[in-house]
């Protein structure tokens, strides 16, 4: 931080409520220069009530304000979030919850998908990034479990630096991640084209 005085550093923290990871917050006291962003959507998986945090010294918040638009939170998002963080017991609950899930559940479709001939790239969030290892074509892939099954995946192709031999995956609960194996099971061995 200190070789960057000149500049911001900003560490992007949307994901670490997954993990047991301690934030960067107490790094802000000693250093004028960091900026930390935290999104809430991705923890309580709520992805069309957007709401994300800012957490910087006095003078990058400034500027932010200068450039901010008036309103920067739908009515929406504000009172769905007022109400679910209105109990802190609440929302430490959930976070250790889904951190205990996450950590569960992981390995066991990680396992699956390797049986499967995949390759699952190691990660403590709820995402799987994984290799189809020449299998099929990630946009094949993606078109016959939406055709098929009505599941989405993403397509990784479309994140700069991988190819059509990736996609990403999120868990969800045990039983639709099962589905998400089988049906997986069903387009690589051939029976669904």
């Amino acid at each position: 931080l200190k070789a960057n005085s000149d500049g911001f550093v900003l560490v992007d923290e949307s994901f670490i409520d997954f993990t047991s990871r301690d934030s960067a917050i107490k790094l802000l006291r000693s250093y004028s220069n960091l900026v930390i962003v935290k999104s809430l959507t991705k923890i309580f998986a709520t992805p069309g009530l957007r709401l994300g945090i800012c957490l910087a010294g006095e003078d990058f918040i400034e500027k932010l304000s200068l450039t901010s638009p008036p309103w920067r939170v739908g009515t929406l998002s504000m009172l769905a979030y007022c109400k679910l963080l209105s109990s802190i017991d609440y929302v430490k609950n959930y976070i250790s919850k889904t951190r205990m899930y996450v950590a569960y559940e992981r390995p066991l479709i990680a396992r699956s998908l390797i049986d499967l001939g995949l390759n699952v790239y190691s990660s403590e969030t709820h995402f799987m990034l994984i290799s189809l290892n020449g299998l099929v074509k990630s946009y094949k892939l993606k078109s016959r479990l939406l055709r098929e099954f009505n599941i989405l995946i993403r397509d990784a192709s479309t994140i700069p630096g991988l190819t059509d031999n990736y996609i990403r995956i999120s868990l969800r609960n045990h039983r639709d991640n099962i589905v998400l194996v089988e049906c997986l099971r069903r387009v690589l061995s051939g029976e669904v084209s």
